[in-house]
């Protein structure tokens, strides 16, 4: 890229605190809203949940930073290790997500108490749906920030802000509490996506990679692995239950290695398991 060094730089940097003014806002402005429109008490109820959910962002903004500079130094840009940066981040963050909204109410009583629970737990369920998306989101923002594009990541917050204040007061008039964390959740998982789809289109070679893990196939094998673990979140707590999750991860794992892991990813995990348990 040609222009003058300082130009790009107060571009690059003004786009970008753009972002880190507006993101902030996104988290807390249905706190708000659920103060103005309901009770100061309900917002306990809410943030609580919250909190837990953007606990577990360290998991994927982490990576993150571990990715920027490989993504922003690589003269040719790299779109396997994207692709593969997602692949991984899903894999891990997939059971994650469903073990909190199966054991929401059990954790709950256990930190809190089973009042507040009753409350809390539907919320917490919501919101950990939208946390797979949140975290998803990082890999692409993170891409398009590597590679000079962070007007796209700003501008894609500065058009959600009046949309996500409508729909949240909306969904909180409509529903209640239940209906600021969907608010929220359909806020991410909206981001997520045309975060990806502005990666996809700007940055080089990425359909092709993106759609060769093996795509669908994957994909519908994992989602049939984690039925029984589905089905355990009906059960009451119990050894049954715990025991059909354990079996079901089993199972989502095995998945995993046969159908979405290729021969360079089995690779990787066979030189880390000499690195760590042979060596040793």
């Amino acid at each position: 890229m040609g222009g003058d060094p300082a130009k790009k730089l107060v571009r690059y940097g003004g786009w970008v605190t753009v972002s880190q003014v507006i993101s902030p806002l996104f988290q807390y402005v249905d706190r708000f809203l659920i103060a103005s429109i309901l009770t100061l008490s309900a917002v306990a109820y809410y943030s609580i949940p919250q909190e837990i959910v953007l606990r577990l962002l360290v998991i994927p903004m982490s990576l993150s930073l571990v990715l920027f500079p490989s993504f922003s130094t690589t003269k040719e840009w790299s779109s396997s290790l994207y692709a593969r940066s997602v692949k991984y981040l899903l894999v891990v963050l997939l059971p994650v997500t469903l073990a909190v909204v199966a054991f929401a109410p059990e954790f709950l009583t256990w930190w809190i108490g089973s009042d507040f629970a009753r409350g809390s737990t539907p919320l917490l369920q919501i919101l950990a749906v939208g946390f797979l998306f949140n975290a998803m989101a990082q890999l692409p923002a993170t891409a398009l920030l590597a590679r000079g594009y962070p007007e796209i990541v700003a501008k894609l917050h500065l058009l959600e802000i009046v949309p996500t204040l409508v729909l949240t007061a909306f969904l909180l008039l409509a529903f209640g509490l239940p209906g600021a964390a969907l608010g929220w959740s359909l806020r991410v998982a909206v981001d997520c996506v045309l975060l990806f789809v502005a990666a996809h289109r700007l940055l080089p070679n990425m359909n092709k990679t993106m759609w060769g893990i093996p795509g669908l196939r994957g994909v519908g094998a994992i989602a049939a692995a984690l039925v029984l673990y589905v089905a355990g979140m009906i059960l009451p707590w119990s050894e049954t239950r715990i025991a059909l999750t354990g079996s079901s991860l089993g199972v989502y794992a095995v998945a995993v290695w046969i159908f979405l892991f290729d021969a360079s990813d089995r690779a990787v995990f066979h030189q880390l398991r000499i690195r760590f348990f042979e060596e040793s």
